[in-house]
């Protein structure tokens, strides 16, 4: 009896496991500048894709909705404005929202 509750718990410890990354977690870095130089508004927003990763940064992220974040990028080295971005995540790829 007890190797089969044992079982049972390490059953539900692996589905709970499971069950938790169902969730849609904040973007990663990575992704958010995916997302940027997928724009269309990239050359408006942010000038020259080819600097935009390498002198900004994320700073962070906070969920506005079930697949929704506003993440705030800012210049690496803490100099310069914070700009908050909003993201959404669509079936295969995150995707930055634009207003209007």
């Amino acid at each position: 009896m007890k190797l089969l509750s044992v079982h049972a718990g390490v059953a539900l410890l692996a589905m709970s496991l499971s069950l938790a990354g169902c969730g849609t977690s904040e973007p990663t870095e990575s992704e958010m500048f995916e997302a940027m130089l997928a724009s269309d508004h990239k050359q408006q927003m942010f000038g020259s894709p080819e600097k935009l990763k390498e002198s900004t940064k994320k700073i962070a992220c906070e969920k506005t909705g079930e697949k929704t974040y506003k993440c705030t990028i800012g210049q690496r080295g803490g100099q310069g404005m914070a700009l908050p971005l909003n993201f959404t995540k669509g079936e295969d790829r995150w995707m930055m929202l634009t207003g209007g």
